[in-house]
């Protein structure tokens, strides 16, 4: 889209994406909801309830030494739980996108603007 990418910066176009903590936080949430979600693979790995080396909790699948094979079970996923993962998930590439494309068409309106200023310092000159 530019020929110059130095003179992009400067007009404060650059084409990241920038930070947003919200959406950060519902991606983090949405996530760690799809990592709760039983996996027909995890239900026979063992796990084991150990305690590292300051004294905390760890969970792994690792024997560990005076650890505790934890019996889990994974039952059937709920299935109004996934179809509300799945709108949230929806919604999340929906805001996303939105997001995206209003950048897009902020930096094309800014482009443009300094466009129209330097056509018109041209033609005064």
């Amino acid at each position: 889209m530019f020929c110059d990418t130095a003179k992009a910066r400067a007009r404060g176009i650059t084409g990241g994406i920038p930070h947003d903590p919200g959406l950060t936080g519902r991606a983090l949430l949405v996530l760690g909801l799809l990592l709760l979600m039983p996996v027909s693979s995890s239900a026979t790995t063992p796990i084991y309830k150990c305690f590292d080396k300051n004294l905390g909790l760890l969970y792994t699948d690792e024997p560990c030494k005076d650890g505790e094979l934890l019996n889990i079970r994974a039952g059937d996923a709920d299935p109004v739980a996934v179809a509300r993962l799945e709108r949230a998930r929806d919604a999340l590439d929906q805001g996303a996108a939105q997001r995206i494309a209003d950048e897009r068409r902020a930096a094309a309106q800014r482009v443009s603007r300094s466009v129209v200023r330097e056509t018109g310092r041209t033609k005064r000159v």
